[in-house]
């Protein structure tokens, strides 16, 4: 559903837009400021408000002065319609967070919305770049959407809701991993195709902070991972991972340039883990186990069932890097491996 602004919306941005280009008409009035960039002008002055004057340099705190005394900034008090439109409005208030964000937000979509005035700015043609700025910032609800890469995965039945974790996981093409990552060309460099294209996929809408989101994204992926594990063999990782918004303009509000966690890796294996449709009965089967089994799973104790698999694990992985012509060893290791996940028993008595 797409969400309604507030009835005093067209008024107040109508005003922000006003004050956003005088202050630049303003600015470029004083000598002194000859050469500064206010492409950013609206929270550029938001910023300079909130700045503290000390940790500014000379000609930061003169033009703040000039900003807050003198200009429509401070005589037509942008700052407290800024407010005064995000304190009733929900969707813009989850998708700018601050005065700063939201005069952000006006600084990036304001340019486009005039080259819609019908007429000239004299006769009125503000008021007909505001319904352009408004289907721009409403475009559709707030969502944060964070995706976690899955390293070396691949199916041909994707996408595949994980109800488990509420997530899905879903293949991207090397252009739109270019824009998750920030990249200012696609497609991709940073990331390699031959090593996967597989995202798990979470909406977390919830969380005020991003960083909280992604680590509970996080958290859930490796999860996953532990379940996929359990369900066959094979190379799979999480590598790497970011944030992407909707509305789109709200991902270029907060961030600069590159934006991810983690590492794509670029090593290439073999062949790839993949998923088919006959394993989905069976994913699904232990995803439900896990998710009943997992306080024993998880329970870091020294007696625990995760030191058992995790000494297992190890030694079972030792097997297959055994070669073919050592079969006496490899032998040993599986019985070993077999051994060890008795160890939770063994470490009771």
């Amino acid at each position: 559903m797409t969400p309604i602004p507030h009835i005093s919306c067209p008024e107040k941005l109508a005003s922000l837009i006003e004050i956003k280009c005088s202050l630049l008409h303003e600015v470029k009035q004083q000598a002194k400021f000859k050469g500064i960039d206010l492409t950013w002008g609206l929270s550029l002055a938001v910023a300079l408000e909130d700045a503290k004057i000390e940790e500014l340099p000379d000609v930061n705190r003169d033009l703040r002065a000039f900003i807050l005394t003198d200009s429509s900034y401070a005589k037509r008090g942008a700052r407290a319609i800024l407010d005064e439109l995000l304190k009733p409005d929900e969707h813009l208030r989850r998708c700018c967070q601050t005065a700063w964000g939201l005069a952000r937000a006006i600084d990036m979509l304001a340019p486009d919305a005039l080259k819609a005035m019908s007429v000239s700015w004299d006769e009125g043609g503000i008021a007909s770049a505001v319904p352009e700025l408004i289907s721009s910032l409403y475009a559709s609800e707030f969502q944060r959407n964070v995706f976690i890469r899955l390293y070396n995965f691949d199916s041909n039945v994707l996408p595949i809701n994980i109800s488990l974790l509420k997530a899905q996981l879903i293949k991207l093409g090397l252009n739109d991993i270019a824009e998750l990552l920030g990249e200012v060309s696609a497609p991709s460099a940073l990331h390699d195709a031959k090593t996967g294209m597989c995202f798990l996929k979470f909406e977390l809408n919830d969380s005020p902070d991003d960083n909280d989101a992604f680590k509970m994204a996080w958290v859930n992926a490796h999860h996953f991972l532990k379940i996929l594990k359990f369900l066959k063999y094979g190379t799979v990782d999480l590598d790497y991972g970011a944030i992407y918004h909707a509305p789109r303009w709200v991902t270029q509000i907060r961030r600069y340039g590159l934006s991810f966690w983690g590492q794509p890796r670029r090593d290439q294996q073999t062949a790839f883990y993949t998923i088919s449709e006959q394993d989905l009965p069976k994913l699904h089967a232990y995803g439900l186990a896990y998710e009943k089994l997992k306080p024993i799973i998880e329970d870091t104790q020294p007696k625990s069932l995760r030191l058992a698999n995790s000494l297992a694990g190890n030694i079972y992985e030792g097997h297959f890097r055994r070669a073919h012509a050592e079969r006496d060893q490899k032998l040993i290791e599986l019985v070993i491996a077999l051994e060890a996940l008795f160890l939770l028993e063994r470490m009771g008595n």
